[in-house]
């Protein structure tokens, strides 16, 4: 396949060998360029959420807002970035957020030494990041 993400949010699925579209969905863009695993495609959309977009058509997926340790929300930005079972985005405040991947049913709690899991992951604040 070859997935493709829209400003309008639209989400295109291709055969990669004749270039036939075989998927489409839609949730509020513009849109992220797309990561797939666990039979989804994650891509970053309206308000800086995560949405979990299934292949099957027949789950609706989920949406992912990141928080600070306080509770106030974080914009994520970039594109999400798929590696193993865990998830990788940026926000807007320069921070980096992962999540780690039960199946297909969203993200669970990452616990983190030295740290505490935010809502369903872990907020890494820039003065953690490695070189900082």
């Amino acid at each position: 396949w070859l997935l493709a993400a829209t400003a309008d949010g639209r989400l295109l699925g291709f055969d990669a060998l004749s270039g036939e579209p075989t998927w489409q969905a839609k949730r509020p863009g513009p849109l992220s360029s797309p990561s797939a695993g666990f039979g989804h495609v994650f891509v970053l959309g309206e308000g800086g959420r995560l949405f979990a977009v299934p292949f099957d058509g027949k789950s609706p997926g989920w949406t992912f807002t990141a928080f600070t340790p306080d509770g106030q929300p974080l914009t994520l930005a970039g594109a999400p970035c798929l590696f193993g079972r865990r998830l990788y985005l940026g926000t807007a405040a320069d921070r980096l957020v992962a999540l780690d991947l039960k199946d297909a049913d969203g993200p669970i709690n990452w616990a983190v030494p030295g740290g505490s899991a935010q809502r369903n992951g872990r907020v890494v604040p820039p003065e953690e990041l490695p070189g900082s």
